[in-house]
């Protein structure tokens, strides 16, 4: 199916009945709460502009656990979504066309292989979510 709204590639969690975007470290999860997003209760604020808070919590307290890989094609060439915005999407390229795609408005060549940049989401297509859930345990 295709999304209009994707989430960013990236680690998943739910925690009382709330998803948040975590990271994990072994047997613990840091949830993470943007600006603009309700405030959760018994977090931490954030030195990081964009994150109002953060939250560690084990693995067993949570409800689902997933990581999530957001890919879509823009202009026929393959992409992995890094990060969402309400119009933008801000990805990274995974084809094999880099001399075309780094010469292509809103693209930067950041390493000898390795092409990034943001996309207006109109101009998107193929937008998918591969989801893997994770142990809680």
């Amino acid at each position: 199916m295709t999304l209009r709204r994707p989430r960013a590639t990236g680690y998943y969690a739910t925690f009382v009945g709330r998803e948040y975007h975590a990271s994990t470290q072994g047997p613990n999860v840091i949830l993470r709460s943007y600006n603009g997003e309700p405030p959760p209760v018994d977090f931490v604020p954030s030195r990081i502009p964009s994150v109002q808070g953060t939250r560690t919590v084990q693995r067993s307290e949570l409800e689902n656990l997933v990581f999530v890989r957001t890919v879509c094609r823009w202009q026929g060439e393959p992409f992995t979504v890094v990060g969402a915005e309400e119009q933008i999407l801000y990805v990274f390229y995974t084809g094999d066309r880099g001399e075309w795609v780094v010469q292509q408005p809103g693209m930067v060549r950041t390493g000898k292989l390795e092409t990034h940049g943001r996309l207006k989401i109109d101009d998107v297509d193929e937008i998918y979510e591969f989801v893997d859930p994770l142990p809680l345990s």
